[in-house]
């Protein structure tokens, strides 16, 4: 087997053979920054409530896990919220729902002290991790099981064997689900937020925010939030849209549904 394997991977050339690898590593840098995104929440919630730094490295590994390869190379403490100028905000990070808890108590301790500059600039990076959780949910909706509900009928039959199951059958997605994201449960107002919540959450949070204007200053960082805070006011009004299109599509759909005779019933 293992003479097969070196021979079929001799065949491959070297540039699939690299994207291969390369496709490895960052699965695997995928559970480890999803591991550490899982203890840095665990020990914010649980035992350092009020310290912004467990929650600042909640965050960077929140980012890490949507930074699609951005300035990986950079080692700077701070660069997923800008480099030593203040410029370079990479918001796309930000498009991420697991943004929303850490970034939400860091708002919370720097209101506390009386920071409202910084909670005014995080405010706004909440906005766009609430608009990430409605992403989400969106492309939730557009890869939901075509099977018109059968999945959700045998959902406890599937808990029960994944229960049952031995550790050593686990794969290692399951066992970082088990053992580290799943023991720290979410605020139940972000478990059951739907996209109009999401949305709404999204407007209060912008709204904490001053309008940036570029009179304020000429250098790059204001530039960069009174384009983001703009940004942000179209993806609301986009997603918005969206999400309308897409429950119709999915009522469209069960009526459909609904309208299908049953197989063996006779006619």
């Amino acid at each position: 087997n293992n003479n097969g394997e070196s021979s079929s991977s001799s065949s491959l050339p070297q540039s699939k053979i690299r994207q291969l690898k390369l496709q490895r590593i960052g699965q695997l840098q995928h559970v480890f920054h999803t591991m550490a995104y899982a203890n840095y929440l665990h020990g914010a919630v649980n035992y350092a409530m009020d310290q912004p730094p467990m929650w600042k490295r909640c965050l960077d590994s929140a980012l890490l896990l949507n930074n699609n390869g951005y300035n990986n190379d950079r080692d700077d403490d701070d660069s997923s919220y800008s480099n030593g100028n203040g410029s370079e905000l990479n918001y796309k990070a930000y498009f991420n729902s697991r943004t929303i808890q850490p970034l939400n108590n860091m708002i919370r301790i720097a209101q506390a002290k009386g920071n409202e500059k910084r909670a005014k600039e995080l405010s706004l990076l909440l906005a766009v991790g609430y608009l990430g959780g409605v992403r989400e949910r969106l492309m939730d909706m557009k890869t939901t099981n075509q099977d018109g509900g059968t999945a959700s009928s045998t959902d406890g039959e599937g808990d029960e064997k994944k229960k049952k199951k031995k550790m050593s059958a686990l794969s290692v997605t399951e066992l970082v689900q088990k053992f580290y994201i799943d023991r720290t449960p979410l605020p139940i107002e972000l478990e059951i937020m739907t996209v109009p919540s999401l949305l709404e959450y999204a407007k209060k949070a912008l709204s904490a925010c001053d309008a940036p204007t570029i009179e304020d200053d000429v250098s790059s960082s204001p530039k960069e939030s009174l384009i983001l805070y703009y940004y942000i006011q179209e993806q609301m009004d986009h997603l918005a849209e969206e999400s309308m299109i897409w429950s119709d599509v999915h009522r469209q759909y069960r009526a459909m549904l609904n309208r299908k005779p049953e197989s063996g019933v006779a006619s």
